[in-house]
């Protein structure tokens, strides 16, 4: 582009009294180097909005990996609310009465279902993993 205007500089004619010749010439320098001025600020500007729309791009990728603290917080506490449901309801099946063989019963039934309780929240938790993981 810059080459193209030096070019029309030197065809410009130079007929006409000296003065008008250097007067319109010093304009079309002024004009010039306004247009190398302005391609040059567009080329800026292009470069740095290609930059600015790589960030955001990079900036949706992390909003998309993290995590909110909300969604974590309320997946421990339903996690901590089924643990005290399942504790309440084997505590409640205890009685004074009850034989050795019957209290060890109610034991393992317990640590199974708190087992269950930890395998399914491990589970959810690599399934939410993978499910988050950048491809």
């Amino acid at each position: 582009m810059q080459q193209r205007l030096d070019n029309a500089l030197r065809l410009l004619p130079a007929t006409g009294s000296r003065g008008s010749h250097g007067l319109l010439q010093d304009q079309y320098l002024r004009e010039r180097n306004l247009i190398i001025d302005g391609i040059g600020e567009a080329e800026r500007a292009a470069a740095e909005q290609k930059r600015w729309d790589a960030q955001e791009a990079t900036n949706q990728e992390l909003r998309r990996l993290v995590r909110p603290p909300l969604s974590m917080l309320a997946q421990q506490a339903g996690l901590f609310a089924v643990i005290a449901l399942i504790l309440v309801r084997e505590l409640r099946k205890v009685s004074a009465s009850a034989s050795l063989h019957d209290r060890l019963w109610q034991e393992v039934q317990l640590g199974g279902s708190l087992l269950v309780v930890a395998v399914a929240a491990v589970g959810i938790a690599a399934l939410d993993r993978r499910r988050r993981k950048p491809r």
